[in-house]
């Protein structure tokens, strides 16, 4: 006798929902606290390294360093005697990858390069030491700082904007998802 998987699949329905909503639905969410202010850039660290996977051949695949670039900054609202904060380029970031502000997709296998390409995309932000930028800190969490309020949806990098009566469909799923304003 055939057994119907009908409850299985509800049940797996149920499972990714959850999921979805805690890798997608409650860091959107939480980017809605965030106000703008000005950041200053005070300095920028490239000197901790990390593991990434690279390809070396359409086959073959690598393992290489990147440096994990941090750029400090200081806002208005940031409570006097307040070391400079550390600032994500993302929500997606401060979520998800926590520890760098320029995350590099795909590393290469010559580090040099990837050192490079880091510093290239810090400097096509326009982030420089002693620049002004608009930003976005967090009322009760000083030390979370964002450049661009926005949420990525992971590695196809749709984006979710956020606008000032929440957010706005980048895609179908989050329309369906009912996460937008």
């Amino acid at each position: 006798m055939a057994r119907s998987c009908g409850g299985c699949l509800i049940f797996l329905g149920l499972v990714l929902l959850i999921a979805l909503g805690l890798y997608i639905i409650k860091p959107g969410l939480y980017a809605l606290e965030f106000h703008e202010t000005t950041c200053r850039v005070v300095r920028i660290e490239d000197s901790l390294m990390q593991r990434c996977s690279c390809r070396s051949s359409a086959l073959s695949s690598c393992s290489s360093q990147t440096p994990c670039v941090r750029v400090y900054v200081t806002y208005p609202e940031l409570p006097n005697h307040t070391d400079p904060q550390f600032m994500h380029q993302t929500i997606s970031q401060l979520v998800h990858a926590p520890g760098c502000t320029v995350v590099l997709r795909r590393c290469d296998a010559t580090v040099s390069r990837n050192a490079q390409r880091s510093l290239d995309h810090v400097a096509s932000l326009g982030l420089a030491v002693n620049t002004t930028h608009s930003c976005y800190a967090h009322p009760s969490k000083p030390a979370d700082v964002v450049l661009e309020r926005e949420f990525s949806l992971g590695a196809r990098q749709e984006r979710v904007k956020m606008g000032g009566s929440g957010l706005i469909c980048a895609d179908v799923c989050s329309c369906l998802l009912s996460i937008c304003v």
